[in-house]
């Protein structure tokens, strides 16, 4: 099972403020597009980018205003990681908190990828998706995109920031003045990449204030709290796909890895680099669902056995054992001592 891409939870409560700021119920929007408006005060939280798509097109529609992205921005700052925030501000220059927002975006939205490339005098900064997810994408959402990074350096480092030049891949929209209002600098839609031209000369400038041991702590901060996030959905799919075979004997590796649509070698290296393989996977699972099991007085231990993915229940006792350092009718006893 693949698994979806997903957006921080609480860039919706940016949504949603913006929103009400038109006058439109909120909550109504986010119940057509699926989404719990409760999880958008969550900064742990995280939502299904479709649906995210989907809201961002339903609340343009339903505030009738097609550059309702554009407004969102004047309500990220509320929202968004405060670690993120901060390791941007403390950067020595605006070229290396570009670079820190490459780095960390996928915290914000795994959609897409942004990139920095050089060209002669100017700095591109790209963001990048698979045609896919371009298909999926709201254009409001790169509307903000674009609009919150412009507007948070305003607003935080340099009131007159401007850039080169503006592309987005999105068709021209009937009225484009809020958008030559907000970027001050040339517009080009119908565009193959969705990209910021910005000069490079002033990216260099030092900035006032700027801390960078803040900023690198601030840094890892985020990228701990990725490298968290990313452990827990890895090894959910492979626990997920464990307990589904597991009735029919111990799974391999080569088997879950099929089920994930990767190969061995890949599943192989995403484990490694959250520290964990899939014996010590294979074994979790297997403990914690067998200590399950045990808590269901009615559940046989011979039916247990095979639900663990043993065929034999000397063997299963034993291994029980070895990960709880008593029998598993001493823990069931334990956990329900009328049995």
């Amino acid at each position: 099972m693949l698994r979806k891409s997903t957006t921080i939870a609480t860039l919706g409560r940016a949504v949603a403020l913006t929103l009400e700021h038109y006058g439109c119920d909120s909550r109504q929007v986010f119940e057509q597009a699926g989404l719990d408006i409760e999880l958008s005060y969550n900064p742990n939280a995280r939502y299904d980018s479709d649906k995210m798509a989907e809201l961002w097109r339903l609340a343009a529609h339903t505030c009738g205003d097609p550059a309702f992205g554009l407004e969102v921005p004047k309500r990220t700052s509320q929202v968004l990681n405060p670690a993120f925030d901060a390791a941007f501000v403390s950067s020595d220059n605006l070229l290396q908190a570009l670079k820190r927002l490459c780095k960390m975006f996928h915290y914000v939205s795994e959609m897409g990828q942004l990139q920095l490339t050089h060209v002669g005098d100017s700095i591109f900064l790209e963001y990048r998706m698979s045609a896919e997810n371009r298909s999926i994408l709201a254009n409001e959402s790169l509307d903000m995109l674009f609009g919150a990074l412009i507007y948070n350096i305003r607003q935080t480092i340099e009131p007159n920031f401007s850039t080169k030049g503006v592309y987005f891949s999105r068709p021209k929209p009937v009225d484009s003045e809020a958008y030559r209002e907000l970027f001050r600098a040339p517009i080009y839609f119908d565009q193959t990449v969705d990209k910021l031209e910005l000069d490079a000369e002033m990216l260099t400038k030092p900035l006032l204030g700027a801390n960078t041991e803040v900023a690198k702590l601030n840094e890892q901060i985020i990228l701990d709290h990725l490298k968290r996030a990313e452990r827990d959905e890895v090894v959910l799919q492979v626990r997920f796909h464990i307990i589904s075979r597991l009735p029919y004997g111990e799974p391999s590796q080569d088997s879950i890895a099929s089920m994930m649509h990767m190969s061995t070698r890949q599943l192989r290296r995403k484990l490694q680099e959250l520290d964990t393989n899939y014996s010590q996977v294979l074994l979790d699972t297997r403990h914690e669902i067998a200590k399950k099991y045990l808590c269901q007085d009615k559940l046989p231990l011979s039916e247990i056995t095979q639900l663990v993915g043993f065929s034999d229940q000397s063997n299963f006792t034993k291994a029980f054992k070895r990960w709880q350092d008593e029998t598993p009718l001493d823990y069931r006893k334990r956990h329900n001592p009328a049995s």
